[in-house]
């Protein structure tokens, strides 16, 4: 297990988990700073002279740098030397050369000024930029923590709040300071971009201190994904978000690339009771979980199901609740053997569907449905008789074929 620059994650427990790895596994793990005492420490050294050298012109070459292309080594070697050989370092430092700001002399001197860490180092250069960058670049590197690895030009225009005219300009500032780094996708009509672990803490920092427009932003961007999961999951009709969006085998790809960050929403929403994007994106994604196998050991499918069912009947969404707790729910838990909390969760839907419309085909339908999934959970633990009674319980009631 490699866990890079752990000192920008913010989670007590992985220390916990990490303490308790058994052998013969092993923990590979990238710091600035450590407070750990049964470790092996190794001391990491720059790049050398050579590396770094190859670095910049290669770095010049891709972004198209010929006055940094033809640079004499003994002009490019203080660079190196101040930056202690981090490529991160060099790399921050060529973009402020990029964009005009600063020449190659400039940035030497205000590196040695910044004092000879690389922490004070990297304190520089993102301040240095954050107070060159224009408003709507602020407002869509702050947005950046929201994602996972990887974010698309429109899920940050959407998120930062901004014309993709604009946001294109933000995200060029960006990646030509490497605050954002271009991902070659298969799909040349995709442009994604990902983030270097140290700008996303920086981000964090500067998104803590705008309370009122992560709040705004929060809500566009679980906006924007909550559309996405529709928009590319249902199928048919489109008044239905639960029964259109079962997927077939390789035909949610589009879902696939962006599960991470669908991710990032169910627990953002999870975490902060945003119960209405919780439900939603439940109810959109719970066929697509099933399909890939999200309901493993960390059992995703459940837990979202079993949150979102909550969430249902405190908004008296009690349609939504009993669906969950009756399919969402107990066929996962059919599924995997555990046929006690199966009967458990389909009880307790069903009983919520009786409180609904008794003529509502929609409530016909989950009641059939419960006794159907309570009849196989009967047959697989050899209870014939309850299995037959629950069986024309369903056969009485005039529903329609939903699945």
């Amino acid at each position: 297990m490699i866990i890079d620059n752990y000192e920008t994650i913010h989670d007590s427990a992985l220390k916990i988990w990490i303490e308790d790895i058994p052998e013969p596994s092993k923990v590979l793990i990238t710091s600035r700073a450590s407070d750990w005492r049964k470790i092996t420490s190794i001391t990491l050294q720059g790049l050398e002279d050579s590396e770094a050298l190859e670095l910049i012109r290669s770095h010049s070459s891709r972004r198209r740098l010929p006055t940094l292309a033809v640079t004499s080594e003994e002009q490019l070697l203080p660079l190196i030397r101040v930056t202690a050989g981090n490529p991160q370092a060099i790399i921050m430092a060529l973009g402020h050369i990029e964009v005009g700001e600063l020449s190659l002399t400039e940035v030497i001197e205000d590196l040695s000024l910044a004092k000879s860490t690389v922490d004070d180092i990297f304190s520089y250069l993102f301040e240095e930029s954050w107070k060159h960058i224009r408003e709507d670049t602020k407002r869509v590197l702050m947005v950046v923590p929201f994602f996972a690895n990887i974010m698309s030009q429109r899920a940050l225009a959407t998120a930062a709040g901004l014309s993709n005219f604009r946001v294109r300009a933000a995200v060029e500032q960006l990646t030509q300071l490497m605050l954002l780094d271009i991902q070659q996708e298969q799909i040349v009509s995709i442009q994604s971009y990902s983030v270097h672990p140290l700008t996303r803490a920086f981000a964090q920092t500067q998104l803590g201190s705008s309370p009122e427009y992560e709040q705004e932003a929060r809500a566009r961007w679980s906006d924007y994904y909550v559309k996405f999961a529709r928009d590319h999951l249902i199928r048919g009709k489109q008044d239905d978000r639960y029964w259109s969006t079962l997927v077939r085998s390789g035909g949610a790809m589009q879902i696939d690339r962006e599960w991470l960050n669908l991710l990032n929403v169910l627990e953002w929403a999870d975490h902060t009771k945003q119960q209405q994007v919780l439900i939603d994106l439940v109810l959109l994604l719970a066929h697509y979980m099933n399909r890939h196998f999200h309901y493993n050991e960390y059992n995703e499918r459940l837990y979202y199901a079993r949150k979102a069912a909550l969430a249902a009947k405190i908004l008296n969404d009690l349609e939504s609740a009993a669906l969950l707790r009756i399919d969402t729910l107990g066929w996962t838990l059919i599924e995997k053997k555990r046929l006690e909390e199966a009967e458990q969760e389909i009880t307790m839907g069903l009983s919520i569907a009786q409180t609904l419309h008794p003529v509502n085909p929609h409530t016909i339908d989950l009641l059939a449905l419960a006794h159907i999934f309570l009849a196989r959970v009967f047959l697989e633990q050899g209870l014939l008789k309850k299995a037959e009674i629950s069986m024309d319980q369903a056969t009485a009631l005039d529903s329609r074929p939903v699945v």
